[in-house]
């Protein structure tokens, strides 16, 4: 058997071969070669295990170098985004794990020392960081329904996937924004 670390990393696994759709406790237990009742011993129900695949998702996004806060936040925001995108239907993932509260990974947490290193309130860096990891969350998830329905054949092949320009100037924006609300 499986320890809760193996069960999530074999749950993130199924997540990438056949979706967040896929991903049940039967299938994750077929993974880990046991009956679904023994994922329970684990993880009390499928949203905690979901949301235990989403902290290792979180895990995995690189923190970059801390060379000034803007460039800092910057690559942080283009390495999740980089990060969610190597992992099947991840930002939906992500956002429902974040939503229920029961992620044990605040994926904003660098972001917000960051802030908070710049004088900000807690509150403002917490309100900051929730808008940047939205706008991630949900620029991703749209390159991944585009992704999904080309694989459907509902999308011809040819559907640009990736929009790197928008997402791009969609940062670019934001760090704007908390540029200019920055404290005194």
């Amino acid at each position: 058997m499986a320890d809760k670390a193996g069960i999530a990393a074999l749950a993130l696994k199924v997540l990438d071969e056949q979706g967040l759709a896929a991903l049940s406790m039967r299938h994750v237990a077929d993974a880990v070669g046991v009956k679904a009742s023994a994922i329970y011993w684990h993880y009390p129900n499928k949203a905690a295990l979901l949301a235990a695949v989403s902290d290792v998702i979180a895990g995995e996004v690189p923190l970059p170098p801390t060379a000034g806060w803007g460039i800092a936040i910057r690559v942080w925001m283009e390495q999740l985004r980089a990060t969610l995108l190597a992992h099947t239907d991840s930002a939906e993932l992500l956002s429902a794990a974040l939503a229920s509260g029961l992620s044990a990974v605040d994926p904003t947490a660098f972001a917000q020392a960051l802030l908070r290193a710049e004088g900000w309130s807690e509150l403002d860096a917490k309100w900051s960081t929730a808008a940047m990891m939205r706008f991630v969350l949900g620029h991703v998830a749209e390159e991944q329904a585009r992704q999904r329905l080309i694989t459907e054949k509902v999308l011809p092949p040819d559907t640009a996937t990736l929009d790197e320009a928008a997402f791009n100037h969609g940062v670019r924006l934001l760090l704007a924004g908390t540029a200019n609300v920055l404290p005194v």
